[in-house]
């Protein structure tokens, strides 16, 4: 099921908060940026305020002032910031703490610039977590989750209050290129949940959905292409095989790219030549996965190139599709250094950042480093984040990470993406993302 890539990916993070003891775009939403563009970090500061970042000046300026970290008091937190394509807004959530230990989230919207920012969606029986703007930036989408644990799906236009747009469990979606459409995968695989499992394309004004005939397999978050035309989903098919599928928008005519033995995560570059997937073997749940390749440069002949890097956990498209970033976890132990391959396996959680060419079968390692738990966080469901931020600056020549030290705050650092330097580090915080432009 669905939920299986989670639970493996989320075992990474309690090895990490194990070993460290610290207590969520596509390419195709952003235009081309022109190198030595290198847009500006957003990310969440040691002192859990937001600031945003000019790397190459190092221009700080402080977006909020007021948080305030009191165990056991009061406290107020901010988190998960999310870029707008295209228009500059920044999404986040503001977390209240009660002395009581009540919270409150909050979800805000800021210019980017100093101020206190907008909130834009405030239920005390719901709260937001997840956001994704849609590519041009006009429309906020995301998920808040209620006390038993349901999930409703919003999207809030400019002018207008949020709305409820659909509600399921578990929830993924993706914008079409042109913020017109949007495709949700709902209910996990219709393996395991023959009657609640479903793929819905809402279109329109206002959107409304309608249901796929494709049963959903074992996978997250779905994808479209660049040009708007097919979605791309793993689906069971009528003899029951599972397979990674392009269906097409207007027709709904299934294409079957690869045949699978269990669950998946993919995500389609932005130039349309290249589909990157993680596989899970269907009989070792606890396994990391094997990332490989759909050349679609003939889309009528897609070619596959399987088992590119093993003990996969994660990865993320560069902005102009050409590259390909990826994470492979490792545990050292005194002495000695192994890929993580489950679980069960303790010490102290490094990641392994490379960077390939799409297509390619050899990577480079660009840096090493013990993640911080708010980077950890997006693992689980990096396939859903992949379309919704960016770890890549806008010109594809750097990315960013945030790392715990022993001796220091976390701290955020850039790195050349093609490994020519190490990562620097540029600021204190926990979390950073890249802005679109």
């Amino acid at each position: 099921m669905a939920a299986r890539l989670s639970l493996v990916m989320l075992s990474l993070a309690a090895l990490a908060c194990a070993s460290i003891g610290l207590g969520l775009g596509t390419a195709a939403s952003a235009p081309p940026t022109a190198a030595g563009e290198s847009g500006e970090l957003a990310f969440v500061g040691a002192d859990r305020n937001l600031y945003v970042l000019d790397p190459s000046t190092g221009d700080k300026t402080a977006l909020t002032d007021d948080a305030t970290l009191n165990p056991g008091g009061a406290s107020v937190v901010y988190g998960a910031p999310t870029w707008a394509p295209q228009t500059g807004q920044l999404a986040f959530t503001r977390t209240r703490i009660a002395a009581d230990g009540a919270q409150h989230v909050d979800l805000m919207v800021s210019s980017g610039r100093p101020g206190p920012g907008e909130s834009v969606f405030s239920d005390a029986s719901r709260t937001p977590f997840y956001i994704y703007w849609s590519p041009d930036g006009e429309t906020l989408s995301f998920l808040a989750s209620a006390a038993d644990g349901s999930l409703g799906a919003y999207i809030r236009r400019p002018g207008e209050g949020a709305q409820l747009l659909d509600e399921g469990q578990p929830y993924y979606w993706v914008w079409s290129p042109d913020g017109a459409s949007l495709l949700a995968h709902v209910g996990g695989s219709a393996g395991d949940n023959p009657s609640g499992a479903r793929l819905s394309l809402f279109q329109g004004q206002p959107l409304e959905g309608r249901r796929l005939d494709l049963p959903p397999a074992d996978f997250q978050a779905p994808d479209m292409a660049p040009d708007g035309r097919r979605v791309l989903v793993a689906g069971r098919q009528p003899n029951g095989t599972v397979a990674l599928n392009t269906v097409d928008v207007s027709g709904g005519s299934v294409a079957e790219l690869a045949v699978l033995d269990g669950p998946v995560g993919f995500g389609w570059s932005a130039s349309g030549n290249s589909i990157a997937f993680i596989t899970l073997p269907g009989v070792a749940p606890d396994t990391f996965g094997s990332l490989g390749w759909v050349d679609m440069s003939q889309p009528g002949r897609p070619k596959m190139i399987p088992g590119v890097a093993s003990h996969v956990a994660s990865f993320f498209w560069s902005p102009s599709g050409d590259r390909l970033a990826y994470l492979v976890p490792e545990v050292v132990t005194p002495g000695n250094q192994q890929q993580v391959a489950n679980r069960q396996q303790s010490g102290e959680l490094v990641l392994n950042l490379y960077v390939a060419d799409a297509n390619s079968s050899t990577a480079t390692k660009v840096a090493s480093y013990t993640p911080t738990d708010d980077f950890l966080s997006l693992m689980p469901f990096f396939d859903q984040y992949e379309r919704s931020i960016s770890l890549w600056s806008p010109d594809g020549s750097q990315l960013v990470y945030t790392a715990s030290t022993k001796n220091e705050p976390p701290g955020v650092y850039v790195v050349q993406a093609d490994g020519s330097r190490p990562g620097r580090r540029v600021a204190d915080g926990s979390l950073a993302i890249w802005s679109w432009r």
